[in-house]
């Protein structure tokens, strides 16, 4: 199996992490490739929607950080649908923003949460043990070897921080938060400059590589609405795995019960269906530059690591006194 990708930008991506490889399209594909797994959290962050920050000085803002070089960041920034609030940013200060707070504890339950506020009002929130609300959405059952089941109650929180947000919020978009978040809070483990250059120098290299396979990647595009398989270059036969739509219904406010509550009084929320689509062996693939952010980043981290801390120095200089 051939270790080329097919990267075009806001069309179609093979993410090769998993395997089987999953073909992924829309707005964000091939423009940010990681996919944060909430269910490996042990974590509460908030989200705010990007475009009703524009006008707020309540957190910095990535665009203060772009010059005109950075033609690929600036596109994929106007992709970004939502941003990370910053711990030291209090809530309120955002306004009527619409803001997502989102949690994951990794415990012996397994604690799932999501709400979705705008200034003082809860437009909607979803809470529970995860698998609680497994069985409130239906996609528990504990006897089954059935592969869709499988993938059911794997993507079952990408769904439900779709359904909730419009479509706004899953594992992608708040990898793509966190990267901006990284940026803004000074760089890590390298320097801002530095930082953006790779990360613009790997975007218009996929850029470039996609001109001669964009026609092809909306042609496959266009047959995933109606063929049950299509074939991918480098990769051979793509299959659907229909997820049909579900309805997470509300089982009680109890510490472990599935909560739902949307809106002033409905407690069911319905999650529409979606179709996935996966290859067969993938072999891992990345761009040139790619490869290169990602080796400065581990140097950066051994340097730092190797570093004596401050504390340790100012020890060592008192003991040797």
């Amino acid at each position: 199996m051939s270790a080329r990708q097919l990267w075009v930008p806001g069309e179609l991506w093979v993410e090769t992490e998993d395997d089987p490889g999953q073909l992924v399209r829309g707005p964000l594909a091939a423009w940010w490739t990681d996919h944060e797994d909430v269910r490996q959290w042990k974590m509460t962050s908030c989200y705010v929607v990007r475009a009703e920050l524009a006008d707020r000085a309540a957190m910095p803002h990535p665009r203060s950080l772009l010059r005109d070089e950075h033609r690929y960041l600036r596109e994929l920034l106007a992709r970004t649908p939502i941003l990370e609030v910053p711990a030291s940013v209090p809530i309120e200060a955002l306004g009527d923003a619409t803001v997502y707070t989102i949690g994951f504890a990794r415990n012996a339950d397994d604690m799932f949460q999501v709400s979705v506020t705008r200034g003082k009002q809860t437009l909607a929130s979803v809470a529970g043990a995860s698998i609680n609300i497994e069985i409130a959405a239906g996609v528990r059952d504990e006897d089954s070897d059935d592969d869709p089941l499988d993938i059911m109650r794997h993507s079952l929180h990408d769904r439900i921080l779709r359904a909730v947000s419009g479509g706004a919020v899953d594992g992608t978009s708040i990898s793509l938060a966190g990267y901006w978040h990284g940026v803004c809070a000074g760089g890590q483990p390298l320097p801002v400059e530095r930082e953006l250059a790779l990360r613009e120098a790997m975007l218009a290299e996929i850029a470039a590589d996609a001109e001669s396979t964009r026609q092809t990647a909306r042609a496959i595009v266009a047959r995933l609405g109606d063929a049950d398989e299509v074939e991918v270059p480098h990769f051979g036969r793509a299959c659907r795995t229909h997820l049909p739509a579900r309805t997470l219904v509300h089982e009680g406010d109890g510490e472990l019960e599935a909560s739902v509550h949307i809106g002033e009084d409905a407690t069911t929320l319905a999650i529409p269906a979606e179709d996935v689509w996966h290859v067969g062996d993938v072999e891992p693939w990345m761009p040139l530059s790619l490869a290169t952010l990602h080796d400065e980043h581990g140097a950066a981290m051994q340097a730092k690591l190797s570093r004596p801390k401050s504390w340790f120095k100012r020890w060592l200089g008192s003991a040797r006194d």
